[in-house]
Protein backbone atom coordinates (compact mmCIF):
# COMPACT_ATOMS: atom_id res chain seq x y z
CA UNK A 1 0.00 0.00 0.00
CA UNK A 2 1.63 3.12 -1.19
CA UNK A 3 2.57 6.00 2.16
CA UNK A 4 0.95 8.62 0.12
CA UNK A 5 2.45 10.99 1.60
CA UNK A 6 1.21 14.70 1.84
CA UNK A 7 4.09 16.80 1.15
CA UNK A 8 2.61 20.40 2.00
CA UNK A 9 1.62 18.14 5.69
CA UNK A 10 4.55 16.27 6.19
CA UNK A 11 7.80 16.76 8.02
CA UNK A 12 10.93 14.85 9.26
CA UNK A 13 12.21 14.46 12.63
CA UNK A 14 15.58 13.84 12.94
CA UNK A 15 15.93 12.88 16.52
CA UNK A 16 18.42 12.03 19.36
CA UNK A 17 21.57 12.13 16.80
CA UNK A 18 23.80 13.86 18.83
CA UNK A 19 27.56 12.23 19.12
CA UNK A 20 27.11 10.67 22.39
CA UNK A 21 24.40 8.86 20.99
CA UNK A 22 25.04 7.81 17.40
CA UNK A 23 28.96 8.44 16.73
CA UNK A 24 31.21 5.17 17.45
CA UNK A 25 32.97 7.28 20.10
CA UNK A 26 29.76 8.49 21.87
CA UNK A 27 29.89 8.09 25.50
CA UNK A 28 26.41 6.53 25.44
CA UNK A 29 26.56 5.32 21.87
CA UNK A 30 29.41 3.04 23.83
CA UNK A 31 28.08 2.69 27.29
CA UNK A 32 24.54 1.59 25.88
CA UNK A 33 25.77 -0.79 22.63
CA UNK A 34 24.10 2.21 20.35
CA UNK A 35 27.52 2.78 18.22
CA UNK A 36 27.94 -0.78 17.40
CA UNK A 37 24.23 -1.47 16.42
CA UNK A 38 23.91 1.57 14.43
CA UNK A 39 27.29 0.91 12.08
CA UNK A 40 26.36 -2.64 11.60
CA UNK A 41 23.23 -1.76 10.08
CA UNK A 42 23.96 1.58 8.06
CA UNK A 43 21.47 3.57 10.20
CA UNK A 44 22.99 7.32 9.79
CA UNK A 45 23.14 6.66 6.00
CA UNK A 46 19.54 5.72 6.02
CA UNK A 47 18.61 8.59 7.73
CA UNK A 48 20.90 10.68 5.94
CA UNK A 49 18.89 9.51 2.47
CA UNK A 50 14.83 10.18 3.75
CA UNK A 51 16.94 13.61 4.94
CA UNK A 52 18.29 14.54 1.68
CA UNK A 53 14.64 13.42 0.14
CA UNK A 54 12.91 15.53 2.67
CA UNK A 55 14.41 18.66 1.62
CA UNK A 56 14.32 18.20 -1.90
CA UNK A 57 10.43 17.65 -1.81
CA UNK A 58 10.47 21.19 0.20
CA UNK A 59 9.69 18.92 3.70
CA UNK A 60 10.26 20.88 6.82
CA UNK A 61 13.37 19.07 8.68
CA UNK A 62 12.95 19.23 12.03
CA UNK A 63 15.74 18.34 14.25
CA UNK A 64 15.06 17.26 18.19
CA UNK A 65 18.04 17.31 20.69
CA UNK A 66 17.95 16.19 24.61
CA UNK A 67 18.39 19.18 26.95
CA UNK A 68 18.85 18.03 29.98
CA UNK A 69 18.57 21.28 31.55
CA UNK A 70 15.28 21.48 30.47
CA UNK A 71 14.79 19.51 33.98
CA UNK A 72 16.30 19.77 38.06
CA UNK A 73 18.62 16.48 38.56
CA UNK A 74 16.10 15.59 41.38
CA UNK A 75 13.54 15.33 38.73
CA UNK A 76 15.42 13.19 36.11
CA UNK A 77 14.38 9.24 36.35
CA UNK A 78 16.36 7.46 38.32
CA UNK A 79 15.03 4.10 37.34
CA UNK A 80 16.12 2.52 34.04
CA UNK A 81 19.09 1.63 32.09
CA UNK A 82 19.14 4.67 30.20
CA UNK A 83 19.20 7.04 33.38
CA UNK A 84 20.78 4.67 35.47
CA UNK A 85 23.79 4.98 32.81
CA UNK A 86 23.83 8.83 32.56
CA UNK A 87 26.05 9.38 35.81
CA UNK A 88 28.25 6.16 35.33
CA UNK A 89 29.91 7.22 31.92
CA UNK A 90 32.76 9.33 33.43
CA UNK A 91 30.87 12.60 33.14
CA UNK A 92 27.39 13.63 32.13
CA UNK A 93 26.94 13.13 28.50
CA UNK A 94 24.81 15.27 26.56
CA UNK A 95 26.60 18.29 27.85
CA UNK A 96 25.31 21.42 25.66
CA UNK A 97 28.12 23.04 24.00
CA UNK A 98 30.22 19.50 24.24
CA UNK A 99 31.20 17.44 20.67
CA UNK A 100 28.94 14.91 22.21
CA UNK A 101 25.97 17.07 22.39
CA UNK A 102 26.32 18.00 18.70
CA UNK A 103 24.23 16.53 15.86
CA UNK A 104 26.37 14.06 14.18
CA UNK A 105 28.38 15.41 11.45
CA UNK A 106 26.80 13.65 8.49
CA UNK A 107 23.21 14.48 9.94
CA UNK A 108 23.68 18.55 10.37
CA UNK A 109 20.68 21.07 9.89
CA UNK A 110 20.90 22.96 6.82
CA UNK A 111 20.60 26.44 7.59
CA UNK A 112 16.69 27.85 8.88
CA UNK A 113 16.38 24.62 10.03
CA UNK A 114 14.20 24.36 13.68
CA UNK A 115 16.36 22.49 16.29
CA UNK A 116 13.96 21.70 19.07
CA UNK A 117 15.41 20.48 22.69
CA UNK A 118 13.17 18.42 24.55
CA UNK A 119 13.39 15.69 27.58
CA UNK A 120 13.78 13.35 28.60
CA UNK A 121 11.92 10.96 26.16
CA UNK A 122 9.25 12.00 23.44
CA UNK A 123 10.16 14.60 21.22
CA UNK A 124 7.01 16.54 22.48
CA UNK A 125 8.33 16.54 26.26
CA UNK A 126 9.20 19.81 28.24
CA UNK A 127 9.50 21.24 23.76
CA UNK A 128 7.55 23.66 21.53
CA UNK A 129 7.52 20.74 19.05
CA UNK A 130 3.67 20.76 19.26
CA UNK A 131 3.78 24.57 18.62
CA UNK A 132 5.86 24.23 16.05
CA UNK A 133 4.09 22.17 14.19
CA UNK A 134 1.03 23.59 14.34
CA UNK A 135 2.45 26.81 12.95
CA UNK A 136 3.60 24.66 9.97
CA UNK A 137 0.60 23.55 9.13
CA UNK A 138 1.93 19.83 9.87
CA UNK A 139 -0.44 16.72 10.43
CA UNK A 140 2.15 13.57 9.47
CA UNK A 141 5.36 13.21 10.70
CA UNK A 142 7.76 10.71 9.38
CA UNK A 143 10.36 9.70 12.51
CA UNK A 144 13.98 8.41 12.20
CA UNK A 145 16.65 8.45 14.95
CA UNK A 146 18.17 6.56 18.07
CA UNK A 147 16.88 4.83 19.90
CA UNK A 148 13.98 2.68 18.98
CA UNK A 149 12.56 2.33 21.82
CA UNK A 150 12.96 5.35 23.51
CA UNK A 151 12.65 8.91 21.34
CA UNK A 152 11.07 6.97 18.51
CA UNK A 153 8.52 5.08 20.22
CA UNK A 154 7.91 7.56 22.69
CA UNK A 155 7.09 10.42 20.48
CA UNK A 156 5.01 8.31 17.92
CA UNK A 157 2.63 7.73 20.66
CA UNK A 158 2.92 11.02 22.13
CA UNK A 159 1.95 12.46 18.55
CA UNK A 160 -0.87 9.92 17.66
CA UNK A 161 -2.71 11.04 20.99
CA UNK A 162 -2.03 14.32 19.82
CA UNK A 163 -3.81 13.54 16.33
CA UNK A 164 -0.82 13.27 14.13
CA UNK A 165 -0.08 10.25 11.79
CA UNK A 166 3.33 8.74 11.72
CA UNK A 167 5.66 6.96 9.48
CA UNK A 168 8.59 5.59 11.27
CA UNK A 169 11.70 4.80 8.80
CA UNK A 170 12.11 0.99 9.69
CA UNK A 171 16.35 1.24 8.63
CA UNK A 172 16.71 5.19 10.28
CA UNK A 173 15.94 4.27 13.29
CA UNK A 174 17.68 1.79 15.73
CA UNK A 175 18.43 0.72 19.40
CA UNK A 176 20.86 -1.62 21.49
CA UNK A 177 20.05 -4.68 19.65
CA UNK A 178 18.19 -6.44 17.08
CA UNK A 179 15.70 -7.88 19.43
CA UNK A 180 14.80 -4.63 21.12
CA UNK A 181 14.45 -2.99 17.84
CA UNK A 182 11.81 -5.45 16.46
CA UNK A 183 9.68 -5.61 19.36
CA UNK A 184 9.56 -2.23 19.16
CA UNK A 185 8.97 -1.72 15.20
CA UNK A 186 5.91 -3.87 16.16
CA UNK A 187 4.44 -1.64 18.22
CA UNK A 188 5.43 1.21 15.73
CA UNK A 189 3.33 -0.53 13.35
CA UNK A 190 0.08 -0.63 15.92
CA UNK A 191 0.22 3.47 16.14
CA UNK A 192 1.66 4.25 12.62
CA UNK A 193 3.16 2.83 9.29
CA UNK A 194 6.39 1.82 8.93
CA UNK A 195 8.31 1.36 6.20
CA UNK A 196 12.33 1.19 4.85
CA UNK A 197 14.12 4.46 3.84
CA UNK A 198 14.00 3.39 0.20
CA UNK A 199 10.68 3.62 0.03
CA UNK A 200 9.94 6.77 1.69
CA UNK A 201 12.51 8.69 -0.34
CA UNK A 202 10.96 7.16 -3.05
CA UNK A 203 7.79 8.11 -2.47
CA UNK A 204 9.18 11.66 -1.85
CA UNK A 205 10.90 12.07 -5.12
CA UNK A 206 13.98 11.46 -4.37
Amino acid sequence: MALAIDRKKTALLVMDCENDLVHPEGKLAKAMGYGAMIEKHGTIGHIRRVQDAARAAGLPVIFIKIGLDKMKPEEMPKRGQFFKALPNIGGMALIKGSWGAEIHDDLKPAPGEEVIYKCPVSAFSRSTLDETLKKLGVTDLILTGVATNMVVEGTARDAADRGYGVITVEDGVMTFSEEVHQASLVILRTVGDVAPAAEIAAELGG
